[in-house]
């Protein structure tokens, strides 16, 4: 597998050149084949490696017709990482209006597992996306667990370890979802809620 940005092959889990790690590359052509489908949208992007893997990207589709907002996470008042992003929260309390994103991008495979409300994260994924909108997110599991267990955080900051119940998890949050094998990745959609 090459990197969409510097079409070089991935090595030993990243880029040897930007050190996109392979799990964004691995979700790159989803989000492309999605944003071109559309004239126009706004992108939420949670723990951004780079603004040039995605948000280069969308922001190239067009004259300004494509939004981009990257946020990293933060737990007790700790940043996880510091990189470039638009703001800092936490994903279980998303302070967006309902409906304003067309796609979510979660590439990082930890990012879930740093949340200590994953449920409540998974429904302000599908508060904030739009009906027609969808959710591209990397979750890792082991799907030799039955049951998701909570623990301590380890020496990077995970404190969930995921097992095969994270799916059902989703499917009852979301409309539906589709789970990529080869790439790990999760497609969701959002379930449209009336009032």
């Amino acid at each position: 597998m090459d990197c969409p940005l510097c079409e070089v092959e991935i090595v030993e889990g990243c880029c040897p050149q930007c050190k996109a790690p392979e799990s964004y590359v691995q979700i790159f052509p989803k989000i492309v084949q999605f944003i071109e489908t559309r004239e126009s949208g706004i992108a939420l992007e949670v723990s951004p490696h780079s603004a040039e893997l995605f948000g280069a990207t969308v922001l190239s589709r067009g004259e300004g017709v494509w939004q981009y907002v990257a946020i990293n996470l933060i737990r007790e008042g700790m940043v996880t990482k510091e990189r470039l992003c638009d703001d800092y929260m936490d994903l279980d309390h998303l302070f967006f209006p309902d409906d304003m994103f067309d796609v979510f991008i979660m590439a990082n495979i930890s990012t879930l597992r740093r949340v200590f409300d994953y449920e409540q994260a998974l429904t302000e994924i599908n508060r904030v996306l739009k009906p027609n909108g969808v959710a591209y997110m990397k979750v890792d599991y082991s799907d030799i667990i039955p049951f998701s267990t909570r623990h301590r955080a380890d020496d990077y900051k995970n404190i969930w370890n995921f097992g095969v119940d994270i799916f059902e998890t989703m499917e009852n949050i979301f409309r539906g979802i589709d789970q990529d094998e080869e790439t790990g990745t999760v497609t969701a959609y959002p379930k449209i809620t009336w009032d």
